[in-house]
């Protein structure tokens, strides 16, 4: 099944991860300048609606391979 992040994050979680990464960390400027939505399109013919269990969201495993 396609999995899209759905970017909701709490309150507590977002305090502690702007105290533990500096804003002008490089990977926090690539995360605002580029949008990684395109990879959504690139790979949504290669998951299943309606078979097996959830798949991790792909533009996570994309940035993983990118690091």
């Amino acid at each position: 099944m396609f999995n899209k992040n759905n970017q909701q994050i709490d309150i507590m979680t977002n305090m502690i991860y702007e105290k533990l990464v500096p804003k002008d960390h490089l990977l926090v400027k690539i995360d605002s300048i580029i949008d990684f939505s395109f990879v959504y399109d690139i790979v949504k013919e290669k998951y299943s609606e309606n078979r097996g269990r959830k798949a991790y969201d792909a533009v996570i495993l994309f940035k993983l391979c990118l690091l």
